[in-house]
């Protein structure tokens, strides 16, 4: 809990994910291990417990191998949502 502020809470909520699976394609096994880390800060109405706004970032680093060979793999995910009352 970062503050609450005018009936809004702002929140930051830190994960990591790790993947770790074997995969067949095409009859050879493909592994792939994946660690992501996710930064999501968020803000609630403290007062209805709605979710306001949520943006996220997601950075994934990881490796495929197959056949001997292993290919990297990077990827940055930048998410926002807002919802809005109507």
């Amino acid at each position: 809990l970062n503050s609450i502020t005018n009936k809004e809470a702002s929140i930051t909520i830190n994960s990591v994910m790790d993947i770790n699976k074997t995969m067949q394609l095409q009859g050879m096994d493909m592994k792939t291990a994946m660690t992501s880390k996710i930064v999501s800060n968020v803000l609630v109405d403290v007062i209805s417990n709605i979710q306001k706004e949520n943006k996220s970032t997601t950075d994934v680093t990881g490796t495929i191998d197959v056949m001997g060979q292993t290919v990297p793999i990077t990827s940055k995910i930048i998410t926002a949502t807002t919802i809005k009352a109507i």
